[in-house]
């Protein structure tokens, strides 16, 4: 993409709109080890992961399992983001690295939780990680504007999907219903 593909006079409002951004996620900024329940955790070298260690419903295992697989995608959404945006406006550039370290905080947030509370097998959740980051993600559109719609889309599901999610939760785990609204 080249600057001129992008109109130029967009960048006042982009820039503002992304420093509006900055401003409230400092208002809300938040750490992740807060919505981790600590006093759960056991190391699995001295009490070793077994099946009746699980505490969620299948289901809710699943979506969280499903939620985590896409966020560690992070590394093809950035690499298409840089892809799809190179030679733009700076603050794009500069919104995208925002993005990507909100992004990752996500999926540590799930991975962690789902270990610390022993909902998951922690070798089968590794090695479904590793798969899914080597299979790698390559979308069919290549467009700026695609991207953009892409993303909201994707980004909006997301924010559903949690919230959906921490519905049907809420009666088994309240911790994990209050870590997938924070999320959404």
């Amino acid at each position: 993409m080249l600057n001129s593909d992008l109109d130029i006079r967009l960048e006042p409002r982009i820039k503002e709109l992304y420093q509006l951004h900055k401003e409230r996620s400092a208002n809300i900024d938040w750490s992740y080890h807060e919505f981790i329940p600590w006093d759960k955790a056991m190391s699995f070298k001295r009490v070793p992961w077994d099946e009746s260690q699980v505490t969620l419903p299948e289901g809710v295992i699943v979506a969280i399992e499903t939620a985590l697989l896409t966020e560690v995608n992070l590394p093809w959404y950035t690499s298409h983001l840089d892809y799809t945006f190179k030679n733009s406006m700076e603050v794009i550039s500069d919104f995208v690295r925002t993005w990507t370290a909100e992004e990752d905080q996500h999926s540590n947030l799930l991975e962690t939780y789902l270990l610390v509370t022993r909902n998951v097998n922690p070798t089968r959740l590794h090695e479904l990680r590793r798969r899914v980051v080597e299979s790698g993600w390559f979308p069919d559109f290549t467009n700026p504007l695609a991207t953009m719609a892409y993303t909201s889309l994707q980004e909006l599901a997301t924010l559903v999907f949690y919230n959906n999610v921490a519905k049907i939760a809420s009666p088994h785990d309240k911790d994990l219903a209050t870590l997938l609204r924070r999320l959404a």
